[in-house]
């Protein structure tokens, strides 16, 4: 391990809020000279100054598979990061809607995006007016 991720894990064991999200990021990314290693990553983030922290939201969205979210209970992180606009998170969330029952009609409902799924659809699916009484 190099001098500098030497002095990153030391700064993030002492609490330093940015130095703990990059150290996060590559333990869950498995980057610059980190291994991946996605429990030691998320434990990184839970200090109290990085719950409910966009930048932190977003690093564990983008660097865990939709499999690995709902495997470890982080529904609620990707919600979060996709209300925020966030478009890793809104496609892992209607990636998971869509294996839900009632498909992309809920998808469309829960987030609003209701004139893209019928303008996009009504061109090639039949059953778009359906979409249109959301």
């Amino acid at each position: 391990m190099r001098r500098q991720d030497l002095q990153l894990l030391a700064a993030a064991r002492q609490g330093d809020l940015p130095a703990r999200l990059e150290v996060a990021r590559r333990y869950l990314s498995g980057t610059d000279g980190f291994a991946r290693h996605v429990q030691t990553g998320l434990d990184y983030l839970q200090h109290q100054g990085l719950r409910n922290h966009l930048p932190a939201m977003r690093t564990v969205v983008d660097n865990l598979s939709l499999h690995e979210l709902i495997e470890r209970g982080l529904l609620s992180t990707r919600v979060q990061a996709a209300e925020l606009d966030h478009a890793a998170a809104q496609a892992k969330l209607a990636a998971w809607r869509l294996t839900r029952p009632g498909g992309w009609a809920v998808l469309a409902a829960a987030i609003g995006w209701r004139r893209v799924i019928c303008s996009s659809f009504s061109r090639r699916e039949p059953n778009a007016r359906c979409v249109r009484s959301l």
